[in-house]
């Protein structure tokens, strides 16, 4: 499946699986018809569409927009990309997921709530910790290592 991540000047940064509809839906919108600044391939899974969406935040934040909301569909994964071991090669993006799910030594979440209190973005301090904005915000609402002081 290819994914596209695509730039409308002045507007905002969008993603999206069905390049064809979306860049008239955005030209009967804007009257600008949508950039393709990056492709993405990758299985048709919610965990994907994640790396995705969080692949168009950072540009997001790289062109100066403000954020749009993930769009997020519930299904059932396919038997087969669930069955999948993490250590597979035959699928590239799996690896981006399994680097994405580490955990987070003591020492690096004391270091993400220093940050945190101090005022920096979450985008940066993922990007320094070497973690997801995703797991920053966790963080930051207790959601996760709640017990680390």
């Amino acid at each position: 499946m290819t994914y596209y991540i695509y730039h409308i000047p002045g507007v905002k940064i969008g993603a999206t699986k069905n390049l064809k509809s979306r860049i008239q839906q955005n030209f009967n919108m804007y009257q600008i018809e949508p950039i393709v600044i990056e492709t993405m391939e990758g299985p048709d899974i919610e965990e994907f569409w994640q790396v995705v969406g969080d692949r168009e935040w950072e540009l997001a934040d790289h062109y100066g927009y403000d954020r749009g909301a993930h769009y997020r569909v519930i299904r059932k994964k396919p038997k087969k990309e669930a069955q999948i071991r993490a250590g597979s090669t035959k699928k590239p993006w799996l690896s981006v997921l399994n680097k994405q799910k580490r955990t987070l030594t003591n020492k690096q979440v004391l270091e993400v709530k220093s940050l945190l209190k101090s005022g920096m973005y979450q985008h940066i301090i993922a990007e320094k910790i070497g973690c997801t904005r995703h797991t920053v915000m966790n963080i930051k609402s207790g959601k996760y290592y709640k017990d680390i002081k």
